[in-house]
């Protein structure tokens, strides 16, 4: 399927990744070889194209029951320019996009807001087959930036930022995503409100919070019993510390010049 970003004048096709579909497949590998590991330098946060492939396969046979899992690429000129992974978890009726990356040369010109758009209606589209009028929040883990004139930094930042997202007042780590790889600390979990019903938007509830970090810790990374994994133990008994009920939101982008972000 073509379509066309009207405000960039760009053409750019999606390809939807299936198990059975060999020609997404070849692509899907292409993409990670030329894309997914340059874009990703820790191998701690990085999945393997394995497990990627067998999530691929548990969809297929219906491990996910309720959840799901998405592999969206982009294409231009029948190049793979970019993709992203995203998940939606039916327990706690929230989305996770686990990366979106676009090649440098093709960054700008609206091909990561198209595929943040696929995300949305793929994961929209689940929340309602479960039974839910919408998502609630939408969770992504994004880099921390300690440096604040590094422009790619700080256009990564400024993405989700005009996205919705804003920061979680959490202590996050991404628990291992296999037995050979650590934890990583240097990310910052966001979210953003996708379900108009929440009426409040300074805070989380910390029970849907909890939910999410289970859900994504399951589905998302394999670990059968996240309640077991030591990680998601130390952010569980952070939030179980906290005086409220609640966990507030802080900026994506730093507050700099009397206030401005």
């Amino acid at each position: 399927m073509m379509e066309n970003n009207n405000k960039t004048g760009e053409n750019f096709s999606f390809v939807y990744v299936n198990v059975d579909d060999k020609n997404s497949i070849l692509s899907l590998s292409s993409f990670y070889e030329s894309t997914y590991v340059t874009s990703f330098t820790d191998k701690n946060e990085r999945e393997s194209l394995d497990n990627i492939l067998d999530y691929l396969i548990k969809k297929k046979d219906g491990w996910y029951e309720k959840n799901n899992y998405h592999v969206i690429l982009v294409q231009k000129n029948n190049e793979i320019v970019g993709g992203l992974i995203c998940d939606y978890f039916s327990g706690s009726n929230c989305g996770a996009i686990e990366f979106i990356v676009v090649d440098t040369d093709c960054q700008f010109k609206g091909i990561g807001t198209a595929l943040y758009e696929q995300a949305i209606e793929r994961l929209q589209k689940d929340a309602k087959s479960a039974g839910n009028v919408s998502m609630d929040y939408i969770f992504c883990e994004i880099e921390k930036v300690a440096d604040y004139t590094d422009i790619k930094g700080m256009n990564y930042l400024w993405f989700w930022d005009k996205k919705g997202y804003k920061k979680l007042r959490l202590d996050y780590i991404q628990p291992s995503l296999d037995s050979n790889k650590d934890g990583v600390f240097s990310l910052d979990l966001v979210a953003t409100k996708i379900n108009s019903a929440i009426a409040v938007d300074m805070y989380m509830v910390i029970n849907k919070l909890k939910a999410f970090l289970y859900d994504y810790a399951k589905y998302a990374m394999r670990i059968e019993d996240p309640m077991k994994d030591a990680h998601i133990i130390r952010m569980v008994n952070n939030l179980d510390s906290f005086v409220f009920p609640t966990i507030g939101f802080d900026t994506i982008m730093p507050k700099m010049l009397g206030g401005m972000v």
